[in-house]
């Protein structure tokens, strides 16, 4: 329907929305845009939307590494390889690090576990913390990435168990929630408390200082 022009800045924010009612308030997790900005940005481009209320959006964007490779400027050649293609995965080393990302919200996971690869570790996901407890009882892992906010067991519920267990009280838990409450984590016995919206760079500084 259109984004007012001291809104527009923000769009392309993590986890940020727009719309100012019960009836316009948007639905999902602010991941959308971000995600294609990291795009665009991977092919050296930028991207940005003219906008009017009640008018609607127009959204631009460049790739000029692709257009170089390719020759060709075509959107459809363009999305098509953007599905069939991924980013190499940088590794470390020969042995690489398995994560677990426990969130109740998938696009949140996706996002975790690209940039995870991306930077060479290996990454798995549990959509809640039942299901998160049961994979870790049948496997090592390296490190926790932890939401708290979930349906049945809390992450605060989850990392108690693990850190009440001598056989994972020793896994790194990093917790990356929107509640922010530190000291409840710590006290739990929590390596890291991040809220969501940290930039995947601090993020992945964490991980790497818990792994490497």
């Amino acid at each position: 329907m259109g984004v007012s022009k001291e809104n527009l800045a923000k769009i392309f924010e993590k986890f940020k929305q727009v719309g100012d009612t019960l009836t316009d308030k948007p639905k999902g997790t602010g991941l959308g845009l971000p995600i294609c900005k990291q795009i665009v940005e991977h092919y050296g481009g930028k991207i940005w939307a003219e906008s009017g209320e009640g008018k609607g959006s127009t959204f631009y964007f460049t790739a000029p590494r692709y257009a170089e490779k390719t020759g060709t400027g075509h959107i459809k050649d363009f999305i098509e390889q953007l599905k069939n293609s991924a980013p190499p995965a940088l590794n470390y080393g020969s042995v690489s690090k398995n994560i677990l990302i426990v969130d109740d919200d998938e696009s949140i996971r996706r996002l975790l576990k690209q940039e995870l690869e991306y930077a060479g570790y290996i990454a798995e996901e549990a959509t809640e913390g039942l299901e998160a407890l049961n994979k870790i009882k049948h496997k090592k892992y390296d490190l926790i990435i932890l939401d708290v906010m979930m349906p049945g067991l809390s992450g605060f519920d989850v990392a108690r168990v693990l850190k009440n267990n001598p056989d994972t009280m020793d896994i790194p838990i990093i917790i990356l929630s929107v509640v922010e409450d530190k000291q409840a984590g710590f006290k739990i016995g929590v390596e890291r408390y991040l809220i969501k919206g940290v930039e995947y760079r601090k993020l992945l500084g964490e991980v790497d200082g818990l792994l490497l």
